[in-house]
C-alpha cells in the first residue's frame, strides 16, 4: 500500500511540470532565461499586469512564504538564476525600462519588485516568425503610474494583495500564461501575432536540460547561393565574432564572411583557437581559415579540429561562473571540480593556455565579474555597490568564529603568491584580501559570497600554491594552512 500511495505521490508531483519554450533562447539568450522569462509572465498576469514582489531565494522575511521564492520554484542554483535574471531584466529605481524585457527593483521593506515590458517581449517574439508582417505589433501595456511606482517602490502596497501573491503558485498546471498573454496582446493589437508554439500546452521540458550541448546545429555550414538571401546579424552577435576576428588577426568584414558562408560564431571561435595554438607552422594562419571555411571555390567549406570546436561550444555554453572555474585552473584539470560539465575540453584548453600564456580568450569573451572586485568601495565591512535581492535571515547567516590577527610576514608572502600567480581569475577573486593568522591557521577574508563560495572550492589548489612558495621564500610559514574563506560582512568575533 504504502509503494502505491509513493507512486501516487509521484505522479501529482510530476504534474508541477514548468513548459519550456526553446524557440525563446533566440532572444532570451538561455534555457534558464527562457524559464524565467515564462515564469514572470505567468505571475504578471495572475498579478492583473501589475508589478509584483517575489524572494530570490529562502530567507527570514516575514513576507517570505515557505517554497515560493525563485530558486526554490525554478529549481536553480543562486548563480544560475542570478545568470538569467541578468540576461532578461535590468534593474531600476521603480521605473520601466523600455529597452528591458523585464525590470526589476528593491523598495524599503527589502521586497523584489518586477514588472514585465509587454511591447518588447512581443516584439522579440514577432521576430521569431520572419513570414509575418515586419511590423511589430503594438504592446497593451502603458507606463507604470508614477504614484503606483514610488508607492511600491516604499513597500507600502495592499497587503493583501502581497499575501495573495505570496500564497500563489506560479507552477503551471494547466494554464498557459505565455498563451494568454499572447492572445490577449493579438486582440488589442493593430496586427495579429500567430504564433503557433505558443498554443501549445504538451510541451513540458525539465530545467535539468541546462548546459547540454547540441552538437548536430551549433556549427552547421550552410553555405549561400543567393546574394539577397543574407540577414544581418544580431548586434550581440556582431560584437561577440568582431571581437574574435580581431584577436585572431582577421582583417576584412567579418560579418559578411559568416552571412556568405553560413560560418556561426563556434566555428570562428575555433578557428581562432587553431591560429593561436597551431598557426605558427603556417605562413598565414588566418588565409588558412579562411580558405577551410570557404571552401575555396574548389570544395566544400570545412570544420577547425573537433577539439578546438569541442572548446568553443563549451566556452560559449557555459554561464560566467563556468568560465571563471576554466580560468582558474591556469589549463591544470586536477583543479576542476567535479560538476564541472565540460572536463573532456581540458587537454584542449591547457594547450590553448600554455599557448596564450595565460590569456586564452578575448576580452570581449572573459566572465564579467562583480564590478565591487575591481572598482568597489568598502563602508563597514559591506561592499558598495553589491546588490542584494532580499533581507536574508540573521540565524542563518553563515558566520565564521576567527581570533586570528593580521601578520606582517605573511600578508608579504600572501601578496607575493598574488603577484606570481598566472591565473586571472584568481587575480580577480583574490584581488584586496588578506590572511588572518592563528598560530598555524589561517583563513582568507575576502569580499563577498561569490568569493567564498570561488576560494573554497580551490582551497586544495590554494593551500598547494602556498607551501611552493613559502618553501623557498618563507619556511618559518611552512606550516600554515588555510582553512576556508570568510565574508567580511560575517566576520564576528571567537
Amino acid at each position: 500500500m504504502n509503494k502505491n500511495v509513493d507512486i501516487l505521490a509521484l505522479i501529482e508531483d510530476e504534474t508541477r511540470l514548468i513548459s519550456y519554450r526553446p524557440t525563446w533562447n533566440a532572444f532570451t539568450g538561455s534555457v534558464n532565461a527562457s524559464i524565467l522569462l515564462q515564469q514572470i509572465i505567468y505571475r504578471w498576469i495572475k498579478n492583473k499586469r501589475q508589478p509584483f514582489y517575489k524572494f530570490s531565494r529562502p530567507c527570514g522575511h516575514g513576507r517570505y512564504r515557505k517554497g515560493d521564492s525563485w530558486e526554490e520554484e525554478l529549481g536553480m542554483s543562486r548563480s544560475e538564476f542570478e545568470t538569467a535574471r541578468k540576461k532578461v531584466s535590468t534593474r531600476t529605481r521603480g521605473n520601466l525600462d523600455k529597452a528591458s524585457l523585464v525590470s526589476y527593483w528593491m523598495d524599503a521593506d527589502h521586497c523584489t519588485w518586477y514588472a514585465l515590458n509587454e511591447t518588447a517581449v512581443i516584439a522579440e517574439l514577432a521576430k521569431l516568425h520572419p513570414d509575418e508582417p515586419d511590423t511589430p505589433p503594438v504592446g497593451i501595456q502603458s507606463e507604470l503610474v508614477q504614484e503606483s511606482s514610488i508607492r511600491h517602490a516604499n513597500g507600502v502596497a495592499d497587503a493583501g494583495i502581497q499575501h495573495q501573491l505570496m500564497q500563489e503558485s506560479s507552477i503551471s498546471k494547466c494554464e498557459n500564461p505565455a498563451s494568454e498573454l499572447m492572445k490577449e496582446s493579438s486582440i488589442r493589437s493593430t496586427k495579429k501575432i500567430n504564433i503557433d508554439d505558443l498554443n501549445k500546452n504538451d510541451l513540458q521540458t525539465s530545467p535539468s536540460s541546462v548546459g547540454e550541448l547540441n552538437k548536430n546545429d551549433v556549427d552547421d555550414v550552410l553555405p549561400l547561393d543567393d546574394e539577397k538571401s543574407l540577414h544581418p546579424l544580431p548586434a550581440e552577435t556582431v560584437e561577440l565574432v568582431t571581437a574574435v576576428a580581431d584577436w585572431m588577426g582577421f582583417t576584412g568584414d567579418i560579418t559578411y564572411e559568416m552571412q556568405r558562408h553560413g560560418l556561426m560564431p563556434a566555428a570562428l571561435l575555433a578557428w581562432a583557437f587553431w591560429v593561436k595554438v597551431d598557426g605558427g607552422r603556417c605562413r598565414n594562419p588566418v588565409g588558412v581559415c579562411i580558405s577551410k571555411w570557404t571552401g575555396n571555390g574548389r570544395r566544400g567549406p570545412e570544420l577547425p579540429p573537433s577539439k578546438w570546436l569541442d572548446l568553443a561550444r563549451a566556452w560559449l555554453d557555459l554561464d560566467d561562473n563556468g568560465r571563471s572555474e576554466l580560468l582558474g585552473t591556469g589549463g591544470a584539470s586536477y583543479m576542476l571540480s567535479y560538476d564541472f560539465p565540460y572536463p573532456d575540453v581540458m587537454p584542449a584548453f591547457s594547450e590553448l593556455y600554455k599557448a596564450t600564456q595565460g590569456h586564452p580568450l578575448p576580452e570581449a569573451l572573459k566572465p564579467v565579474y562583480p564590478e565591487h572586485l575591481e572598482e568597489g568601495e568598502e563602508q563597514g565591512g559591506a561592499v558598495l555597490g553589491d546588490e542584494p535581492d532580499e533581507l536574508e535571515e540573521v540565524g542563518t547567516a553563515v558566520a565564521i568564529p576567527v581570533n586570528g590577527q593580521r601578520n606582517p610576514e605573511v600578508d608579504e608572502l600572501w601578496t607575493l603568491l598574488l603577484f606570481n600567480e598566472t591565473s586571472p581569475a584568481f587575480k580577480m577573486w583574490l584581488k584586496d584580501t588578506k590572511l588572518l593568522v592563528d598560530d598555524m591557521r589561517a583563513v582568507i577574508v575576502v569580499h563577498n559570497s561569490y568569493a567564498a563560495e570561488w576560494v573554497n572550492s580551490l582551497l586544495e589548489a590554494i593551500n598547494r600554491n602556498w607551501k611552493i612558495l613559502t618553501r623557498h621564500t618563507g619556511q618559518e610559514w611552512h606550516e600554515l594552512t588555510i582553512t576556508g574563506a570568510v565574508e567580511e560582512a560575517y566576520l564576528v568575533a571567537a
